[in-house]
């Protein structure tokens, strides 16, 4: 998993790069697509310099996947895939709902509605999904959400390494 934050500016650098490699490949005669270019570098230039300066709200994470049912950035399985999302947002919202409810070994989680994760984008760079919480309380501390996804994330980190 990484920060949200990451693989944007990571995206916006290497989607820079490309199109900068494509402006030096062009010819003197290639005029408009030199401008139509260009213009596209100056956009992502501009979402790049907004990127850093807007604070992250709610909870939010990026999944990857490797291995078997990944192909390459083309896509992931999709019962795989369904799989490990239900796995993660089942763990993530034990982990929210232990902070607010006393949990029983088995039966319904309660809360379990307040700790909804979207799947609301495609990560890039392998194949994985971002997920985000969709309507975070405005407010200068973290949601609950947010610390309950900060601690799936942590718990899972330990047992990948």
């Amino acid at each position: 998993m990484a920060t949200i934050g990451k693989i944007r500016r990571d995206f916006e650098k290497a989607d820079a790069n490309s199109v900068e490699r494509l402006i030096k490949s062009l010819g003197d005669r290639d005029v408009l697509s030199r401008r139509v270019l260009t213009e596209r570098l100056e956009a992502i230039n501009r979402a790049a310099a907004t990127s850093d300066t807007v604070p992250e709200q709610g909870a939010s994470a990026a999944i990857f996947f490797g291995g078997r049912p990944v192909v390459g950035q083309l896509g992931v399985e999709s019962e795989f895939a369904s799989t490990a999302l239900s796995k993660f947002q089942d763990l993530v919202s034990k982990i929210h709902a232990s902070e607010h409810f006393p949990l029983g070994l088995r039966g319904m989680v309660p809360g379990r509605s307040s700790s909804t994760l979207h799947v609301t984008d495609v990560a890039r760079g392998s194949f994985g999904f971002v997920l985000r919480e969709l309507n975070p309380q405005s407010s200068l501390i973290d949601t609950p959400l947010k610390k309950a996804l900060e601690d799936a994330t942590r718990l899972l980190t330990v047992f990948a390494f």
